[in-house]
């Protein structure tokens, strides 16, 4: 690797650690000073419409004694789809403490083996974070073939959609791996006026997401569900410093464009720039 780059690397490493720590103080002491004024909103996070519409996908399946069901698709573990797996499973882990003072269990499906003892696991932490008896039985984690086709299987889109029915769940969150076969049970909720959230990471499944479910996941939003419904102010810090550091990103690209564009005048400015601040600093 070229010294430039793992100097690069290194420098973005440094600053996230740095915002992430920042971020999270921030937070911390915001808290504190709601709790004396007895705010509830600390520090306000970027919308989501998706994360948005969670506690009321929530406050649905308590209310009603029905079951949300979940799916990670056909993302697993020990591949390229390792992150989006561990994504959806942190998205099931928040959840499930959310409905765990209901009766019902989320029920999680994934047409990958290595998957399901990862379910059974983030069901039981989440039961037990929520300090409720565990109640996530046998049924509650299911596994279903993808068939020959593997990824983007419809016979797994099926089981889904035949899933919804069976259990009588109350709404949807698939966080994982999806393509277009998402749309099949994507219109059998429309139809049954089940509420419906989709983080996926391929972009067909974003795109079908966008147009059916009630709420996508975009991007590096699949990645920020800590963040939202997390209650540790280090969880709110690292969604802080995840869009602080957007945004510089976006920044340095732009400049970046612009100094390309104007045969290199802009990094003289900076430069310029710089050595104007140091004469004033000595």
């Amino acid at each position: 690797m070229d010294t430039a780059i793992q100097t690069l690397t290194f420098l973005i490493i440094v600053l996230a650690l740095v915002t992430v720590s920042i971020a999270s103080a921030i937070v911390l002491r915001r808290r504190g000073a709601a709790r004396r004024r007895e705010v509830a909103d600390v520090l306000p996070a970027r919308m989501v419409p998706a994360y948005e519409a969670l506690p009321g996908l929530v406050g649905q399946s308590i209310e009603a004694d029905r079951p949300i069901l979940f799916s990670t698709g056909s993302a697993s573990l020990g591949d390229n789809s390792t992150l989006i797996t561990l994504a959806g499973t942190a998205a099931l882990y928040y959840i499930t403490k959310q409905v765990s003072v209901g009766e019902r269990s989320p029920r999680f499906l994934t047409s990958e083996t290595s998957v399901v003892p990862l379910g059974y696991d983030i069901l039981r932490r989440a039961y037990l974070a929520s300090n409720e008896p565990p109640r996530s039985g046998i049924s509650s984690v299911r596994w279903f073939p993808a068939g020959p086709t593997g990824e983007q299987s419809l016979v797994f889109a099926a089981m889904l959609a035949a899933t919804m029915h069976s259990d009588n769940v109350s709404g949807n969150v698939f966080v994982g791996r999806f393509g277009a076969e998402i749309a099949l049970p994507l219109f059998s909720a429309q139809r049954r006026e089940i509420p419906s959230i989709v983080g996926s990471d391929d972009i067909i499944g974003q795109a079908v997401s966008y147009a059916l479910a009630d709420g996508a996941l975009i991007g590096e939003d699949v990645f920020s569900t800590a963040g939202y419904l997390g209650e540790k102010s280090s969880e709110r810090g690292t969604l802080l410093a995840q869009d602080a550091l957007r945004a510089v990103l976006v920044l340095t690209l732009i400049l970046l464009a612009a100094n390309e564009l104007s045969d290199g005048a802009v990094a003289n400015l900076l430069t310029e720039a710089l050595r104007l601040i140091s004469e004033i600093g000595g």
